[in-house]
């Protein structure tokens, strides 16, 4: 199990380094944005973690249905945004390539 394991590390050893560069970045990001925060802001950020902390510790089950339904309803705005303008890229790409044969 060992061996499969690190020979497939090995074989798809690019993308693990992409994908450990980006978090890398994403951490560093959200360090240097909490340290340029106001009082404030790092006031209510740690209120917010403990809260979900707390309120992790308590529930004994998770239901995923209400959750996903949450935040698809908290997302829903920039969803349909990403939706369109991937189908405004789109449609552009089907229109030049139209024009151009």
């Amino acid at each position: 199990m060992k061996s499969i394991l690190i020979d497939y590390v090995i074989r798809n050893k690019k993308n693990f380094i992409i994908i450990i560069t980006l978090f890398c970045i994403g951490i560093a990001i959200g360090i240097f944005f909490i340290n340029n925060s106001s009082e404030n802001q790092k006031i209510e950020l740690n209120n917010y973690i403990e809260e979900l902390v707390k309120n992790i510790k308590e529930s004994n089950s998770v239901n995923k249905i209400d959750i996903l339904g949450l935040s698809i309803k908290q997302n829903v705005y920039f969803i349909l945004i990403i939706w369109f303008l991937g189908c405004t890229i789109i449609r552009w790409n089907i229109y030049l390539h139209s024009y151009n044969l």
